[in-house]
């Protein structure tokens, strides 16, 4: 009887300190427009600004059971919220290539492929698809109305921004990291359908113009 205490007293330990770490925290998780800013960071340490809430929380920086907190320099997610403190989009910095290569793996692996790669080019009048890694990807999740950009700004400089779809192009805060994608937007809008992809819009819009630019807008998945 008493070995059966035994194992079972360690039974119920390993089943607390396995729950004890799974994260309570998905970034992924969070609802656009509804979600309240305060009480998300409520028991975390956090910086409050005028409009923003920043904090480097292993809690919060927690994507898809992926930890992105700090791994040799601060990591950190900037929250934006509106007048009524929901979240309308946030940015996580990332500060190590190997990081922000590993969310980008589980970001396909939560999202599936991209709707749109961006390219920096070397220069040349084509880009090298074969050679070339792309330094930005994004996703439209139409059915949760969201908008993720991944963009690789430098080798140890990755930035995640996850937004509202828009309208309208112009309603995108950082859509000057977009590429082209805001036109695609618009020229979505104007036409009136919703199955118009980004692929059809570079044949459409962008086949008389210089190599160097169609060239990096291309290969998203439609």
């Amino acid at each position: 009887m008493n070995i059966l205490k035994f194992m079972f007293f360690n039974v119920l330990i390993f089943l607390l300190v396995s729950c004890n770490n799974d994260p309570r925290f998905d970034l992924l998780d969070i609802t656009l427009a509804k979600d309240d800013v305060f009480m998300l960071v409520k028991d975390e340490k956090h910086s409050v600004y005028p409009g923003t809430i920043h904090t480097s929380s292993e809690e919060i920086l927690n994507l898809g059971g992926l930890n992105l907190s700090n791994q040799g320099r601060d990591n950190y997610v900037v929250f934006y919220y509106n007048i009524n403190n929901k979240v309308f989009y946030y940015s996580v910095q990332i500060n190590q290539e190997k990081s922000g290569n590993a969310l980008l793996n589980k970001l396909v692996e939560k999202l599936g492929e991209a709707d749109y790669f961006g390219y920096e080019g070397s220069g040349k009048e084509m880009v090298d698809f074969n050679k070339e890694t792309p330094s930005q990807y994004i996703w439209e999740d139409k059915i949760n109305n969201r908008l993720f950009i991944l963009s690789f700004e430098r080798k140890n400089q990755i930035i995640f921004r996850v937004m509202i779809n828009p309208k309208k192009s112009e309603d995108i805060l950082g859509m000057a990291r977009a590429g082209y994608w805001g036109d695609f937007v618009d020229k979505r809008i104007k036409i009136n359908n919703s199955d118009y992809t980004y692929k059809q819009f570079i044949k459409d819009d962008l086949k008389d113009g210089f190599p160097s630019v169609s060239a990096r807008l291309t290969h998203g998945k439609k």
